[in-house]
C-alpha cells in the first residue's frame, strides 16, 4: 500500500478515541458551568478550602486548568499566584497537557465506557431492525406466494398467450416492465412460464434493470413447443 493509501485507510480505534475525547472536553465544560453556577456564593475561605482538597487527593498543589472550578476560583481572586499563597500551599508544578490531567483521565474513563454502552445499544437495535425487516419481508414473500398461486390456480386453463397478453396490460398500467412482486399471479406466471425473465421476453417486454436475461436457447426451446 502507497504512503497516500495508508493515510486515507479509516482507524476505527482513532475514530473512537477522537469522538471519547470531544465528549470529555465537552464534559468539563459543562462541570466548570454547574460548578460556576453551584459555588458563585461561596465565601473565599469556601473555595481556597475546595483547591485544599484537590491538593490532597492529586498528591500537589493543582494549577487553575487541573481542577473543576479553577476558573470562578481565580476570577474571584484575581490570578492563580494570590489562590496559592492564600490557601498557604506550595507552588505547583508546571501544567501537564490536558489528555494527562486527573480530571481528563477520569472523564475519558466515564465516557468511555458510557460511548462503549451507547454503541452495544446501537448496534442491538440495528440488529433488532434488521430481524424484523428480514421478517416482514419473508411474511410479505409468503403472503404473495399464497395470493399468486390461488390466482394461478383460477387461471390454469388460461394459454399461454392470454397470460403473456395479461403481462403486457400490467407493463402498461404501470408504465414500465413489472417485476414479479408488482403483478398479481406473478409467482404462478413465473413458476410457468420456467422464469420470470422468459416470460418477459416471450411477452417481448423489456427487462427491468439488473435483471439477468434468459439465455437464447431457454428461449428457442420454449417457442418450439406447439402451444406458443
Amino acid at each position: 500500500m502507497s504512503e497516500k493509501g495508508k493515510r486515507n485507510q479509516f482507524r476505527g480505534d482513532l475514530w473512537v478515541e477522537k469522538q471519547i475525547d470531544q465528549r470529555v472536553r465537552a464534559a468539563l465544560h459543562e462541570q466548570e458551568i454547574a460548578f460556576a453556577n453551584a459555588h458563585f456564593k461561596d465565601t473565599d475561605a469556601q473555595l481556597l478550602e475546595y483547591v485544599r482538597q484537590w491538593t490532597k487527593k492529586m498528591g500537589c498543589t493543582p494549577n487553575r486548568g487541573e481542577i473543576i472550578g479553577g476558573q470562578l476560583i481565580e476570577r474571584r481572586f484575581g490570578t492563580w499566584e494570590r489562590v496559592i499563597k492564600e490557601a498557604r500551599l506550595p507552588w505547583p508544578y508546571k501544567m501537564p497537557p490536558l489528555a494527562k490531567r486527573m480530571i481528563y483521565k477520569q472523564e475519558y474513563q466515564k465516557q468511555e465506557a458510557l460511548f462503549a454502552e451507547e454503541r452495544a445499544a446501537a448496534k442491538a437495535n440495528r440488529n433488532a431492525l434488521h430481524q424484523q425487516k428480514v421478517a416482514e419481508a419473508k411474511q410479505a414473500q409468503e403472503e404473495r406466494m399464497a395470493r399468486d398461486m390461488e390466482w394461478g390456480e383460477k387461471h390454469e386453463t388460461d394459454t399461454d398467450e392470454q397470460l403473456l397478453d395479461y403481462l403486457k396490460k400490467c407493463a402498461a398500467e404501470l408504465e414500465r416492465s413489472p417485476v414479479m412482486k408488482d403483478v398479481v399471479g406473478g409467482n404462478y406466471i413465473a413458476k410457468r412460464f420456467g422464469s420470470w425473465p422468459l416470460a418477459l421476453t416471450l411477452a417481448e417486454l423489456p427487462l427491468p434493470k439488473g435483471m439477468r436475461p434468459s439465455s437464447q436457447r431457454q428461449v428457442d426451446a420454449y417457442r418450439k413447443k406447439e402451444h406458443i
